[in-house]
């Protein structure tokens, strides 16, 4: 699998690539434009897939950045963003492929700096939350509960970017993504993924997808991949 990556200060430079991700998200949003352009003006790195004719069939968005953590001063964080593939390679894991080289690449920044980053990412789908299983110390954990350490962390995150209003519990994102509805399409299968695998997250902690709320993540990377089977290239949108 070749993955291309595209690297920027923002995303939103490349109208190319919106143009050819609002294709892909089209099917999975009542209106994709707002969660697309909120997106790539946040992230700074695309890794992606394309298709035999050239055409990206999938993505995973991406942004490295620094948060301030009062006790900490500043600590290296990696945001995992908006991502998706095209309808034609859903259930071939083509986004978890991505997002797996996206902590490959990490995991090699550690090393490479001695610093160890906070991995982020906020999410109304299961998916996502199954899909950071590759992190360490994913928090919250499955019942809602969370370690007292990391309540400064979600507290530094959500301050930095404005993640909703406040909330008695630190991972609930309470109308953050309001202008941001799934489709029909989309929010049919997460009801169906929950069911099968019996996912109450969303449901112990009030998390409405339809009033814009969003659980907030965090964890570690897990240190030990196996060998890489990933080509890359450097894009050139």
């Amino acid at each position: 699998m070749t993955v291309e990556i595209i690297r920027r200060t923002s995303l939103s430079q490349c109208s190319e690539l919106q143009h050819a991700l609002l294709d892909i998200v089209r099917p999975y949003y009542l209106d994709p434009t707002a969660v697309l352009e909120r997106e790539l003006r946040h992230c700074n790195v695309a890794y992606v897939h394309r298709d035999t004719h050239g055409s990206i069939a999938a993505f995973a968005l991406f942004a490295y950045e620094e948060l301030f953590v009062p006790g900490e001063e500043y600590v290296p964080t990696l945001y995992a963003g908006l991502c998706a593939a095209s309808l034609t390679l859903q259930k071939k894991g083509m986004v978890f492929k991505l997002w797996s080289y996206a902590c490959e690449e990490a995991i090699r920044w550690e090393k490479e700096h001695g610093k160890t980053i906070l991995a982020w990412a906020t999410t109304a789908t299961p998916v996502t939350y199954y899909g950071a299983s590759m992190y360490h110390h994913l928090e919250p954990r499955l019942d809602g509960s969370f370690s007292p350490t990391s309540i400064r962390y979600a507290r530094a995150l959500k301050a930095k970017h404005a993640l909703g209003v406040d909330h008695d519990h630190p991972f609930v994102l309470k109308r953050y993504a309001i202008s941001t509805r799934y489709s029909p399409f989309e929010r049919s299968a997460i009801q169906q993924f929950c069911a099968s695998k019996q996912f109450r997250i969303f449901d112990l902690l009030g998390i409405d997808e339809s009033q814009g709320d969003r659980l907030l993540m965090i964890g570690r990377f897990k240190q030990q991949f196996g060998a890489s089977v990933f080509r890359h290239k450097q894009g050139d949108l």
